[in-house]
């Protein structure tokens, strides 16, 4: 619990038996990526946990800032990479982790994210997996911000939202009851060894969560748990 709750460790040597892993796939993002392993240092939890990486071919300097931070990487090529695939084989090198944690390189955790996450996904064994809140960084598109926080409830919402299938026949999974976003989110091992991510070309996230909302699992939007995480480019690029 939080009176339990202490400096989570980034350790290279008890990577595959910290029972939490965050879990980055990362390509050429060093312009936010060492905020955010800074910002995962400066986490508490109830319990340790390790940071593991797969880098796709950086060329900026992407993987020597890992290696500074002591993060266990593995380094695979362009060809190599998928939404899914890579989400699969991030899990597969911590074994041990019950939780799997995936952040995106540009998602800088803020205050009690990590624990918030936790809490989300331990409130019962239907509970698949839980997704934070995404605020946008200072500086942000005025359109992609107002966006976030007043149209997207699942995104920048302040309200706790439970979703789970209907259990009626003939219930169907919409967008909204889909949502899910890897950019940061939590997952039990246990349902991702029944269910791991499709290998899609994109929203790997929500083909996932379409699979286990179907099997009976519940997911829960946590935004207690809150990440920096915004897209600048033109209002014509927003659209």
């Amino acid at each position: 619990g939080p009176d339990s709750a202490r400096a989570g460790a980034m350790t290279l040597e008890r990577a595959a038996e910290a029972p939490v892993a965050v879990l980055l796939p990362t390509r050429n993002g060093a312009g936010t990526l060492g905020e955010v392993l800074e910002a995962l240092r400066r986490q508490t939890c109830r319990c340790d946990f390790d940071v593991v990486a797969i880098d796709t071919d950086s060329t900026d300097g992407t993987r020597e800032l890992l290696e500074r931070h002591g993060v266990r990487t593995r380094q695979i090529q362009r060809d190599e990479f998928g939404h899914g695939r890579t989400r699969n084989d991030l899990a597969e090198m911590v074994p041990r982790a019950r939780y799997l944690v995936y952040l995106s390189q540009d998602a800088t955790p803020v205050g009690p994210w990590l624990e918030a996450l936790l809490d989300a996904v331990t409130t019962g064994p239907e509970v698949a997996g839980a997704f934070s809140r995404q605020a946008p960084r200072p500086g942000a598109n005025p359109l992609v911000a107002r966006r976030m926080l007043e149209e997207w409830p699942q995104v920048g919402g302040a309200d706790r939202i439970e979703k789970r299938l209907a259990p009626v026949c003939g219930a169907a999974i919409d967008h909204e009851l889909a949502h899910f976003a890897n950019t940061s989110s939590c997952v039990r091992r246990d349902v991702w060894s029944e269910i791991p991510f499709p290998d899609v070309p994109f929203a790997e996230d929500v083909a996932w969560a379409c699979l286990v909302l179907a099997a009976g699992y519940r997911l829960v939007y946590e935004p207690r748990s809150v990440v920096l995480h915004s897209h600048g480019g033109s209002a014509w690029r927003q659209l």
